[in-house]
């Protein structure tokens, strides 16, 4: 048992450990993710901060020389913008070439652009930070992560120009996928590190729990092979009152399981006597009414038949006489059979018995011996049953005692019950059938119906006593019954 849990405990740790690693380092990552991306918003403000610089004097001598003549077209006036912008926005570009910048003005039309394309002069952004700018609201710097422009993943900042008020909005831009591969390069080395570390942990794991489990594989066969604690527990001082409760819970479950166990045979004995009763009481009346009238015949045959037939009649007696017994045995085990009782003293029932009993055991060399309680108090019994289970529980003895021996019938009182034993000196019972003596054709008799001593235990129960027996192979046997005193 403590190995098994010493099993459990490692499996537990060990997935503890684990999913505390992953997270671990799962939020790391995720930390380092989001400071590497800090650092890159601060590189593009800082750009964008100076590339502001740059295009202010511009846009100031733009705004210096007025409007442009009347029949200038919108893309002619794009046209002169991009001519004084674009060159200062490409020299500044040669300075940062993983970097795609750009300028848009009020009407968030785009007027600069690096790398130069001529087709997106004058195109529309609808980013949304943009849409602050175009609700008129206060527009301040915005980064935008995974942002797609023309199908490629863009990491993007806008940020406004300001010429006493806000007259446009630079933008810069990078591939995210690169700089997710800077990012995740790092990320993938301090993985590995987690990793070789949760590695030796669950090494390191392993090794401390087999050292345990030698240990306690060592204390648990001591413990086995012995009913009380362990000598080298006292290298554990800790461990011993575990094992201390781990002795009575054995304790408690062996009691346990033996209670269930016994409780099972007792519903599965039950189960047959059910079988049984419910057989005898649809068939025996079946039988014996047209066996009787057989035994009729037989007999009146028997009285006209010749001397030398006599023989046989007496013979086809007999049997009917034994499947009339069998009969009698099955109402027996009847549990539904109604009871007439009455207070009646089992030494007197015994007495009564007695002259039976004793032709019996003189015919078969057995020495008798009965030994009755003086002043044994009387019980509520039904005498009809009372004498057959004597009588049933007797001739067992007898027919278990081969040649001579001895044959006890006893009675006492026990507290609030009278006491009824019968012994025998016979060949006993062995030990390993002893629970199933009193199952429904149980015997180890060549001609035994299996019969007898289950009628015997129905016919105890349905007076609420109780029957229990004891045997040595080779000394004998003892069956002890127990019956409640009338009035108690």
């Amino acid at each position: 048992m403590p190995i098994a849990v010493h099993k459990r405990a490692y499996l537990v740790i060990t997935v503890v450990l684990t999913v505390g690693f992953l997270c671990f380092a799962l939020v790391h990552l995720n930390d380092q993710r989001q400071l590497d991306l800090a650092k890159k918003e601060r590189e593009l403000l800082k750009i964008a901060a100076i590339l502001e610089g740059r295009l202010l004097p511009v846009l100031e001598r733009l705004d210096s020389q007025g409007k442009l003549p009347a029949g200038f077209s919108e893309r002619e006036k794009r046209a002169r913008i991009n001519a004084a912008l674009q060159p200062v926005l490409d020299e500044f570009a040669e300075g940062y070439p993983l970097y795609s910048l750009g300028l848009y003005l009020e009407d968030l039309q785009v007027v600069a652009v690096t790398p130069f394309n001529g087709s997106l002069l004058g195109r529309t952004l609808l980013f949304d930070p943009l849409r602050d700018f175009e609700l008129q609201r206060v527009s301040m710097p915005y980064v935008e992560n995974d942002f797609t422009w023309d199908g490629k993943e863009q990491l993007l900042l806008t940020y406004p120009v300001t010429l006493g008020h806000v007259r446009g909005h630079v933008w810069i831009n990078c591939k995210a996928r690169p700089w997710d591969a800077a990012v995740m390069w790092p990320a993938a080395e301090r993985l590995a590190v987690f990793f070789i570390c949760w590695f030796l942990a669950m090494i390191l794991l392993w090794h401390l729990f087999r050292r345990m489990e030698t240990g306690l594989r060592q204390l648990v066969e001591e413990w086995r092979q012995s009913d009380t604690l362990p000598v080298r527990l006292r290298e554990y001082p800790v461990l011993v009152p575990l094992f201390e409760r781990l002795v009575q819970l054995q304790t408690a479950v062996q009691a346990e399981v033996a209670t269930k166990e016994k409780l099972g045979r007792e519903i599965s004995r039950l189960d047959r006597l059910q079988l049984v009763s419910q057989m005898a009481a649809g068939v025996a009346h079946e039988i014996r009414n047209p066996m009787t009238v057989v035994m009729g015949f037989v007999q009146m045959m028997a009285q006209k038949a010749e001397e030398r037939s006599k023989s046989k009649f007496a013979l086809i007696m007999d049997e009917l006489k034994r499947v009339n017994d069998i009969i009698s045995d099955f109402l027996s085990l009847a549990r539904d059979k109604e009871l007439e009782k009455g207070r009646y003293s089992l030494n007197d029932i015994i007495q009564g018995l007695y002259p039976l009993i004793y032709a019996d055991t003189i015919k078969q060399g057995i020495d008798l011996q009965v030994e009755l309680a003086d002043q044994l108090p009387a019980a509520y019994l039904d005498s009809k049953e009372t004498k057959q289970l004597i009588l049933n529980l007797t001739r067992n003895a007898i027919e278990a005692m081969v040649g001579r021996g001895n044959l006890l019938i006893r009675t006492d009182r026990e507290g609030d019950r009278v006491r009824l034993c019968i012994a025998d000196t016979g060949c006993g019972i062995p030990q390993d059938i002893l629970d199933k003596v009193f199952d429904p054709f149980f015997t180890t008799k060549a001609e035994g119906t299996g019969l007898g001593l289950a009628v015997c235990k129905s016919i105890v129960e349905r007076h609420e006593g109780t029957i229990e027996v004891e045997s040595s192979p080779g000394k004998g046997t003892v069956f002890t019954i127990y019956f409640q005193v009338a009035g108690s």
